[in-house]
């Protein structure tokens, strides 16, 4: 994937989570399917925090000072980046490290809230992603289920997580939102 190709999912998948969230119900927002399931409000928070913990600390690292390797991505990360399959798993934030785990759980917000930060969010990838005409492909970090990952596969994860939450979104406005 290119830059500008890594730019453009990002603000389509994004503009569309957003005109979806000026849509819900305010009231319904924090209702969870189920006790072990996160409401829509969880969601959205868990997809900032994690790009914001996460991905984008270490899309600058390869920026900054990564390394620059001949390793390579495994083959879980070749069908999610370069086939762009995103196959469909389920997976426990229980199954992280406990503070990976910590900075990924996330909180109950009101819509207003939650509209706006997810709005400068948005802002703010999207102001992150004109760094990415500037790097190198060889400069890489690891991540612990795809291997060896440069800026741009970095900043795809960022929309990449996103999609991979698109089921659970799903759920959630058929079981809560009655759609």
């Amino acid at each position: 994937m290119n830059p500008s190709q890594a730019k453009k999912r990002f603000l389509e998948t994004s503009q569309h989570w957003l005109a979806d969230l000026h849509k819900y119900d305010a009231d319904k927002m924090s209702i969870k399917p189920t006790k072990k399931q996160w409401c829509m409000a969880e969601l959205y928070d868990h997809l900032m925090k994690v790009a914001n913990t996460y991905q984008l600390p270490n899309f600058h690292l390869c920026l900054e000072n990564g390394d620059k390797l001949k390793a390579r991505k495994n083959l879980r990360a070749r069908i999610i980046f370069d086939l762009q399959l995103l196959p469909y798993r389920k997976m426990k934030l229980e199954s992280f490290p406990e503070e990976i785990a910590n900075s990924f759980t996330p909180e109950i917000k009101k819509k207003p809230d939650l509209l706006s930060q997810f709005e400068r969010w948005i802002k703010l990838v999207e102001e992150e992603s004109l760094r990415l005409d500037k790097i190198d492909m060889a400069v890489k970090h690891f991540h612990p289920l795809f291997g060896w990952i440069n800026a741009i596969e970095w900043f795809s994860l960022i929309e990449i997580h996103i999609r991979h939450h698109t089921r659970q979104k799903q759920r959630i406005e058929k079981l809560v939102f009655n759609k």
